[in-house]
């Protein structure tokens, strides 16, 4: 096979002929292609988008082009954490405390108050 004449594109026996290189990477390709078309995945085939929003191979087959969607691998994210939609779990601020813990939180609370006040008065500074 000589490389160095150009390859003539039988199709269209009238028109120029075509390089080797104008053959193998025509100047409307993309360059990279995240994911090959269903066609394209199913054949086995490189996919080789062009900027007409077509593959290659489905343009010359004359075969609607239709992009492939991949699924996401791994585990779906949070899925160790539970979930507030989840039967039997109730965020902290759902959650019921009997009134005689909530008089005890708010004495402690009222006792720390107390503490902090006398100690800022016996150290000369005042609260505002």
């Amino acid at each position: 096979v000589n490389v160095a004449t150009p390859a003539f594109d039988h199709a269209n026996d009238d028109e120029e002929p075509i390089t080797p290189q104008e053959k193998y990477y025509p100047s409307d390709e993309r360059k990279r292609v995240r994911s090959a078309c269903v066609a394209c995945h199913e054949r086995k085939l490189r996919c080789i988008m062009l900027k007409k929003g077509s593959c290659r191979h489905c343009l010359e087959k004359q075969r609607p082009c239709t992009p492939r969607v991949e699924k996401k691998r791994g585990r779906p994210r949070n899925s160790g954490r539970p979930h507030f939609s989840q039967p039997g779990f109730a965020p902290p601020s759902a959650v019921q405390i009997r009134p005689e813990q909530q008089l005890q939180a708010l004495d402690a609370l009222n006792n720390l108050t107390a503490l902090t006040s006398n100690q800022l008065a016996a150290s000369g500074l005042t609260t505002a």
